[in-house]
């Protein structure tokens, strides 16, 4: 049995759990495993040294009509999520995974009346940016392109911009620069959150797969790229189509009021208390691609440091409508910022 404080794991992926008594107890039908169980009566908390990505417990409360909710932080205290413990004979499985949002940094645990178990709870990471997975590419008219790529689960892990180059029409190279996620605990390969890139031994034709060599963060992955097969690319793009008071928008997680007004400007704020402003101006008209240049200010709490200019692509996608989805990637040479802003 432990009571008070007591920890987890080792350094750097530890948790320090306050409040409650640890115990092992074995009653069939009432815990989940019995080994390693959590009771708490009052209040307790569990801090993360490296904030995670993923979290999972068993639950219950202990007498019919008692009460409890536990609480999911991010690094600035505010809430991610919140599970209020189920009042049942036999302990629930409840799982959180911030997919690409903020990642967890506490979690508060509140008893009103009663008594709480926790039982066989586990935590994990975002994991190493790897090759594996799939990648999302906009190539402008101006030969810039901005890249997204995303883990086996299909959560985005780190983007990327650059400059090809085409040779004898077909043969393609490039440089950039790859940027790991804006996420605590979250790296490229090498352990870097930014690092060079480069492309090359690239192919490409009118319609064909895509082929190239991409080395960056300490890595060589091999890239085939299919062409899109809704020739969204192939519309014309105004102002007019991406002006709008956007209903949804998040910048990685960070949730963001946007509008883009007839001229292109862009104004906002995001709940880090950035103030956001910028333009968006047309590249081709013929071609769905858009400049976008992001202006950050005021950034506090997870997103301090990251005031600055930004520049990169937007596209238009569509949800309900045509059109009504304005998806765009921005960096600078710290950081990178994307959104898919929803009208």
């Amino acid at each position: 049995m432990s009571g008070g404080n007591f920890g987890v794991g080792t350094a750097p992926h530890s948790a320090t759990f306050a409040g409650g008594i640890a115990e092992t107890r074995g009653v069939p039908g009432f815990y989940a495993d019995g080994i390693n169980s959590w009771h708490i009566s009052t209040s307790a908390t569990i801090t993360f040294e490296t904030p995670v990505s993923t979290l999972s417990y068993f639950s219950r409360t202990v007498t019919d009509g008692d009460v409890s909710t536990i609480v999911f932080r991010d690094a600035a205290g505010a809430m991610i999520d919140m599970d209020v413990s189920p009042d049942a004979n036999t302990p629930l499985l409840y799982s959180i995974d911030t997919a690409g949002g903020l990642p967890i940094s506490s979690v508060d645990v509140t008893v009103t009346t009663g008594e709480i178990v926790i039982d066989l709870l586990t935590f994990g990471y975002a994991g190493f940016v790897e090759s594996n997975g799939e990648i999302f590419c906009l190539v402008a008219e101006t030969a810039e392109f901005v890249c997204v790529t995303s883990d086996g689960l299909g959560d985005v892990d780190a983007s990327a911009q650059g400059m090809l180059q085409i040779t004898n029409g077909t043969a393609v190279s490039g440089n950039g620069t790859l940027h790991a996620l804006p996420l605590p605990g979250l790296t490229l390969g090498n352990g870097a959150t930014v690092a060079a890139l480069s492309i090359s031994a690239g192919t490409v034709s009118e319609g064909a797969t895509r082929g190239f060599t991409v080395d960056a963060a300490g890595g060589t992955a091999t890239v085939a790229m299919t062409p899109d097969p809704d020739e969204s690319y192939d519309r014309a793009s105004a102002l007019t189509t991406v002006a709008a008071v956007y209903a949804s928008f998040d910048l990685f997680g960070d949730s963001s009021s946007l509008v883009i007004d007839d001229m292109g400007v862009i104004s906002g704020a995001s709940n880090e208390l950035c103030v956001l402003s910028g333009q968006v101006s047309i590249i081709d008209a013929t071609f769905n691609a858009y400049d976008v240049t992001l202006d950050l200010a005021n950034c506090t709490g997870t997103r301090a440091g990251f005031d600055g200019t930004y520049n990169g692509l937007g596209f238009t996608g569509d949800d309900i409508g045509t059109d009504d989805v304005f998806i765009f990637i921005v960096f600078n040479a710290d950081h990178t910022l994307g959104g898919e802003a929803k009208k």
